[in-house]
């Protein structure tokens, strides 16, 4: 038994057929898929290569941005344009680009602030800086979620400062017057102590010895009073005589018997152990030695 064959013209045109479907499936599965990959509210790239396209290319609404993918521009690398002010209608960034053929293909995000079409173009620059007139218009729709008739918020305008408040005011007057306790310590007290410090080198050893023996000789003189006045007579005298290193046992008996300490220390060993009496006492003889020097000679504490 012999099996039918069909015509040779038949064979190659049943060849052609499949090989024309198979083709056209394939491609068919090709633009699906890229479709799918590019998801919804993205065009096709190569859509962007012409002189001028009157059709956006993205969509999104004011303040969120939108990303477009291998979009292809002619001439040198297109870098992002540097801001030149805060009311920019769109701010375009590049994610990446890749060399192709006389151009780059590019990875955009794209913001807009303005609702509207804007041309994604005018936010790029050239990175040699040549000129980039030649670029064509890419559009971008930017959308407002806000209902016609909204009314911008005016701009803010300085305004006077408010009235301080107590508590600053309080504060301010705290500080002016630790301002002021600070400068009377600094300036009164040293002024003070600067005046003291010219009386006290005004004063004589005489001047400083009176009130201590007018206290001896009414026999008002307190332990403290007369350790003083022993501490001034001493050393006047030890300055005077140069007996800076003789001890206070041995200078006593010295004192006694010197013709012009003599005097004075005799009679206040005579208040001190003595009742007070009334006699007169000739004080400018009993100082006079004593006139002779001022206080501060002596370096008392």
């Amino acid at each position: 038994m012999m099996l039918h064959r069909p015509p040779r013209a038949g064979r190659v045109r049943d060849s052609i057929v499949t090989a024309i479907s198979g083709w056209l499936l394939v491609t068919l599965m090709a633009v699906v898929g890229q479709a799918a990959v590019r998801g919804p509210g993205q065009q096709d790239p190569g859509a962007a290569t012409s002189a001028a396209l009157d059709s956006s290319i993205a969509s999104s609404t004011v303040g969120f941005p939108v990303r477009i993918e291998q979009l292809k521009l002619p001439g040198t690398r297109l870098v992002s344009r540097p801001l030149e002010s805060r009311t920019e209608p769109i701010v375009v960034r590049v994610l990446d680009a890749f060399a192709h053929g006389d151009g780059f293909r590019y990875d955009l995000e794209v913001t807009g602030f303005t609702p509207g079409k804007h041309n994604l173009c005018e936010g790029l620059v050239r990175a040699d800086g040549s000129s980039a007139a030649d670029l064509p218009a890419v559009w971008v729709e930017i959308a407002t979620q806000l209902p016609p008739g909204q009314i911008k918020p005016h701009e803010l305008q300085p305004s006077a400062p408010q009235v301080l408040s107590l508590y600053t005011g309080l504060l301010i007057a705290a500080g002016g017057l630790w301002l002021l306790g600070l400068a009377a310590i600094l300036f009164w007290g040293r002024g003070r102590e600067h005046h003291l410090s010219q009386r006290r080198r005004q004063m004589t050893v005489a001047d400083r010895l009176r009130p201590l023996l007018e206290q001896a000789a009414t026999g008002q003189l307190a332990s403290v009073d007369r350790a003083a006045l022993e501490r001034v007579l001493l050393a006047f005298w030890r300055k005077k005589l140069r007996l800076e290193t003789l001890p206070p046992g041995e200078l006593m008996p010295q004192l006694r018997k010197h013709p012009e300490a003599a005097g004075l220390m005799e009679q206040l060993e005579t208040w001190l152990h003595a009742p007070p009496g009334e006699q007169p006492i000739d004080w400018q003889l009993l100082l006079a030695p004593y006139r002779t020097m001022d206080l501060a000679e002596l370096e008392l504490p």
